[in-house]
């Protein structure tokens, strides 16, 4: 929350007032969106992610090993890429680095492409994440108008960023171009309700399961016990946040062919985000929540009750 303030904040005072001495200048959406592109970067630029990894949903064990049972992204894009020699990689608004760069490894990457806006961020990549192994060429620059070159990637992976972007459907545009003929794209988003607002069905649903949590489960990070579902203030999100995120899937499906899909967290993220480190794993009422939280979202999704929150897919080149 405070790192939200401060991006708020920030946006605020680069947007300020002038003086009245002079008429005020209309400012355009380019001039606005290069303005809130600055107050991100600034404020990223110092961010350490691992607190936010820490309160997030995907922190609980038994939710990402069902992830990974569903589906296996690094054996099946391991198969379709088929221990290919030289294969070069590209990542986009990528920030440390810490999950795309050893994937990206692990499926044989000789050199990796990435580009973010944040200079702090790279310097984290560079400084804890980076290993020398690959050749990484990071770039700073804005995603929304990064130029590709064309059939040039094996290999193309976004993690938890696309949905920072506006020009999602250009940028998926871009990327088709980008990759080989029988190059893959692999993604890990959200593509929830925009601005983190949760979906109306899951408004819904999550609220009632959420009054019949124990109080304990309820307690945020800052120690206050929340009675109603948490739903984040707009206000205080970063400018980007899931600014768009509804246009993420129908965007795949227009310039991609789907090889493996899964959409889920319809309810795991609604009920647990933010308040992940109240669930005890060697607490056995927790661990029996968890796992009842993981089998309504599976049948909720599943059947439309409520609306996905994460899309987890690989994709083709469309012919």
């Amino acid at each position: 929350m405070r790192l939200r303030r401060q991006v708020s904040s920030v946006v605020r005072r680069l947007s300020g007032t002038r003086s009245n001495a002079t008429a005020p200048m209309v400012e355009t959406p380019k001039t606005q969106h290069q303005r809130n592109l600055e107050a991100e970067a600034r404020v990223f630029a110092g961010k350490s992610n691992d607190r936010v990894r820490s309160l997030a949903w995907s922190s609980i064990s038994y939710f990402s090993s069902r992830i990974h049972e569903k589906l296996d992204m690094a054996g099946r894009a391991t198969k379709l890429l088929g221990g290919r020699k030289d294969l070069k990689a590209l990542t986009l608004a990528c920030g440390d680095m810490k999950g795309e760069y050893p994937l990206l490894k692990r499926l044989g990457a000789k050199s990796i492409v990435a580009y973010d806006i944040s200079e702090g961020q790279r310097q984290r990549c560079l400084d804890q994440v980076f290993d020398g192994s690959v050749e990484l060429d990071y770039r700073i620059e804005d995603v929304n108008h990064v130029e590709l070159e064309p059939n040039t990637y094996d290999l193309v992976y976004m993690q938890q960023s696309l949905h920072h972007i506006v020009e999602i459907e250009k940028l998926l545009e871009r990327i088709h171009a980008a990759l080989k003929p029988d190059g893959i794209f692999l993604l890990n988003d959200y593509v929830g309700e925009p601005f983190l607002q949760r979906g109306p069905r899951q408004r819904e649903v999550c609220q009632k399961i959420w009054k019949l949590l124990p109080e304990r489960l309820r307690i945020d990070k800052d120690g206050n016990f929340t009675p109603d579902l948490f739903i984040p203030d707009k206000a205080m999100l970063s400018p980007f946040e899931a600014i768009r995120s509804d246009a993420i899937l129908p965007a795949l499906k227009a310039n991609f062919v789907t090889h493996s899909e899964f959409l889920f967290g319809g309810i795991i993220f609604p009920i647990t985000n933010n308040f992940a480190p109240n669930y005890q794993p060697d607490n056995e009422g927790d661990e029996t929540l968890i796992r009842m939280l993981w089998y309504l979202d599976e049948l909720m999704v599943g059947n439309g009750t409520v609306e996905p929150t994460f899309v987890r897919g690989i994709y083709l080149k469309k012919r």
